[in-house]
């Protein structure tokens, strides 16, 4: 269950707050954009407007499963699509919040923000759309490393290879076929 302080519910209160989700995609050149039709500056970062322009599939949680995401972001401006083309490396960590905001004549003010989700980028491919370039990559969550095998064996190479000196592994093989014979409860009794 989620808690909110004073100020947040002081903000939900009020008629000029509202929400937006905000991305972060951790490029060469980081993008931060959010859903609304206004710049958002947030912790030293400006978080691009995107006027409504774009999609992000619903972030789902359901037990057992982990759910991938399929972004479509606007190309801003023509330099955004040679940054999806070149720039945009496979793996890259991308974020969702979803943050609760005050809307005053100048600005937008961010009084609370959580991350919803996180993952890593695909390859991106580019489409065309009646409001122009669009920009569509899936990404996988992070929780799906967890599922992955980490490719190390409990062999003496791999503990030398993380802990050069290590013996602890030496005889592992060795000991591995090798018949343990206990003795018989009476030999205790003795």
């Amino acid at each position: 269950m989620l808690t909110l302080d004073g100020t947040t519910l002081a903000a939900l209160a009020i008629k000029a707050c509202g929400l937006a989700q905000m991305i972060e995609l951790e490029l060469p050149v980081p993008w931060y954009l959010n859903t609304t039709s206004w710049d958002i500056d947030y912790n030293g970062h400006t978080y691009l407007g995107t006027h409504g322009v774009g999609r992000i599939d619903v972030v789902e949680d359901t037990p057992g499963e982990i759910k991938g995401l399929r972004f479509e972001l606007p190309a801003i401006i023509d330099a955004d699509l040679a940054t999806a083309l070149v720039g945009m490396p496979q793996g890259a960590a991308a974020s969702i919040y979803t943050a609760v905001f005050v809307q005053t004549s100048a600005s937008a003010s961010i009084v609370f923000r959580k991350l919803e989700w996180a993952g890593r980028l695909d390859v991106p491919a580019i489409a065309e759309s009646e409001q122009g370039s669009v920009i569509q990559v899936s990404a996988e969550h992070m929780g799906i490393d967890l599922l992955r095998p980490s490719g190390l064996l409990y062999s003496n190479a791999d503990q030398q290879r993380l802990h050069f000196g290590d013996r602890s592994f030496e005889y592992v093989i060795d000991q591995s076929e090798k018949p343990i014979v206990w003795p018989a409860a009476g030999y205790f009794k003795q």
